[in-house]
């Protein structure tokens, strides 16, 4: 794979709370009409990433267990009846305070531990009956 390049997490301003924040307003806009029905997972952790292929025909991809268990964690959302979880890995660097409801650890096909997950709680206050990081302030 080309193209890729490493960047040190410290550069980014918490770019998962960030994307967590918005899809909690797309969920909070959204109460009270039709349902999106498409599932959103977040994961963290490494990945390959790049560009394969002949100059003519190219793709980015990513790829690696942590994108196969984002996968995974989507597939859970059906089973769950929710819109979006969010990794036991992804809470852990979260930055603020998110409502979040943890789930019952599950597995999932082809990884050998359990996946803990948390539902993003839709409506209410972002900052109430929330999960608080450890990481510090947002």
């Amino acid at each position: 794979m080309t193209g890729t390049k490493q960047i040190p997490g410290n550069q980014w301003p918490d770019p998962t709370g960030i994307s967590l924040r918005g899809l909690y307003v797309i969920s909070v806009l959204a109460m009270g009409k039709p349902s999106f029905d498409h599932g959103i997972s977040i994961h963290s952790g490494r990945v390959l990433a790049g560009n394969s292929g002949s100059e003519e025909q190219s793709a980015y991809a990513l790829i690696g267990s942590t994108v196969n268990v984002a996968s995974r964690i989507q597939g859970l959302t059906r089973e769950l009846g929710c819109d979006i979880l969010v990794s036991q890995e992804t809470v852990e660097r979260l930055r603020g305070s998110f409502p979040l409801v943890m789930e019952s650890a599950r597995f999932v096909k082809g990884y050998s531990r359990p996946i803990v997950v948390y539902r993003l709680q839709d409506g209410g206050e972002l900052e109430g009956h929330s999960h608080e990081s450890n990481a510090g302030g947002f």
